[in-house]
């Protein structure tokens, strides 16, 4: 397996739109070899900070977000009537702390990761979001999750990054390959984000690899 990097200089940063009263997500995803027969799919989503739901707590301020993130089949190939039954459901419940709300900016965003392993295929990624005191909100997305295990050269899912870093010490769910990569799911570069960052994997026949 080889890695790659890359920059690409960007021109002026387009300001982002003012905070709204619902939480701002946004989602995206993609797919890596993992094991012969399951591929590694990994959810990145983005909270605008400051149109999370802090109260006050002892502390400071506290924010809670519970995330339900669902891999389903895809529809289009079930029989009419019968739902799919999803091969992965998790509910997340992401947490935020700040001692002071005051510092919050717009445009100023709390990114998270999930990772998960699935057979290739044809899925829907479902994801509920349910903040605290707010409406809920739901993002959806078609997934093909391919078999990486072929005899040809294939190449990852491109994945926008923010920051890319030779990893320190033990690995964490931001590590692939000894690189500390934090996920771009809003895909916003500009300001001191001047130049695209991405990375990919390219896998080889096995006699190559």
């Amino acid at each position: 397996m080889n890695r790659f990097a890359g920059r690409v200089a960007l021109g002026a940063f387009v300001a982002t739109a003012a905070a709204q009263t619902p939480v701002q997500v946004r989602l995206d995803a993609g797919t890596f070899r993992y094991t012969d027969d399951q591929p590694l799919v990994e959810v990145y989503l983005s909270f605008g900070a400051e149109t999370l739901p802090f109260e006050p707590t002892a502390d400071g301020f506290a924010a809670e977000v519970p995330v339900r993130v669902q891999l389903l089949p895809s529809s289009s190939g079930a029989p009419a009537g019968v739902e799919p039954t999803a091969v992965y459901d998790q509910t997340i419940p992401f947490q935020y702390l700040m001692a002071d709300t005051t510092s919050l900016q717009s445009g100023q965003v709390f990114v998270e990761q999930v990772r998960l392993a699935a057979v290739p295929g044809e899925y829907e990624l479902d994801i509920e979001v349910s903040p605290a005191g707010r409406s809920q909100l739901r993002l959806a997305r078609d997934l093909r999750v391919p078999s990486y295990n072929s005899e040809f050269t294939m190449v990852s899912a491109l994945q926008l990054a923010s920051g890319i870093q030779q990893a320190t010490g033990g690995s964490d769910a931001l590590t692939k390959s000894g690189l500390t990569i934090r996920p771009n799911p809003d895909a916003c570069y500009g300001g001191n984000q001047g130049a695209v960052q991405y990375y990919a994997e390219v896998y080889g026949p096995p006699a190559q690899t």
